[in-house]
């Protein structure tokens, strides 16, 4: 009613300020009724909490490849010794990652943040927190619990968006590239992780072909 004596004001205000008017309105009348604080306590409406003291460009300093301000984040397990430092695109899992990238998601690598999930969880959180991407592809066992500590196993945080830990930034868990070459039946349910990471981040799906 408030709203309908603005509309017919014989010198109604411009459009912006009839926007604000109206939605000030608005949370008067939820505030009246106690949901006055649901706009600010929807999750929605809260972003990530970052560490300011972390500078963003600091994640460059991880053992990864691409861009470090990219929308997507790859968190692999990380290696055994005998393969600390290699490049996280070498070798056949490393292939398959590309391929998993390239041809399956139509993301090229350089556009994406890769890098092993190694050392203390917490520095390597708050590194996370600063750079803040839409979207985190948790790939292994130890890279899921480590981000999302409640988790107990990757086959049952797979099939649904988890929270990384003192944030919203969204995790999918999903299986490391080495697994997949080790037990290749496992690649299926590998592409259905992916197709829920592409339907997050807006990429259209394209039929799985073989291989």
């Amino acid at each position: 009613q408030k709203y309908a004596t603005i509309q017919n004001m014989s010198h109604p205000p411009p459009p912006d300020q009839l926007q604000r008017a109206a939605c000030a309105l608005l949370l008067e009348e939820l505030e009246q009724i106690g949901l006055g604080d649901f706009i600010q306590d929807s999750p929605r409406a809260k972003p990530p909490i970052a560490d300011s003291s972390v500078p963003t460009a600091e994640i460059a300093t991880l053992n990864g490849e691409g861009d470090p301000n990219a929308q997507l984040f790859l968190i692999l397990d990380a290696p055994d010794n005998n393969g600390r430092g290699q490049n996280i695109y070498s070798g056949e899992s490393g292939e398959l990652l590309a391929k998993m990238l390239e041809s399956g998601m139509k993301l090229p690598r350089a556009t994406v943040f890769a890098c092993w999930m190694d050392g203390d969880a917490s520095p390597f959180q708050q590194l996370l927190l600063a750079a803040n991407p839409k979207l985190i592809i948790a790939m292994g066992e130890q890279s899921i619990k480590a981000l999302v500590p409640n988790v107990t196993n990757l086959e049952d945080a797979r099939g649904q968006l988890q929270r990384m830990q003192d944030s919203n930034i969204p995790i999918i868990a999903s299986y490391h590239p080495l697994q997949l070459v080790e037990q290749p039946a496992l690649k299926a349910a590998s592409w259905q992780d992916l197709q829920v990471a592409m339907r997050f981040l807006g990429i259209h799906a394209l039929p799985k072909t073989n291989g």
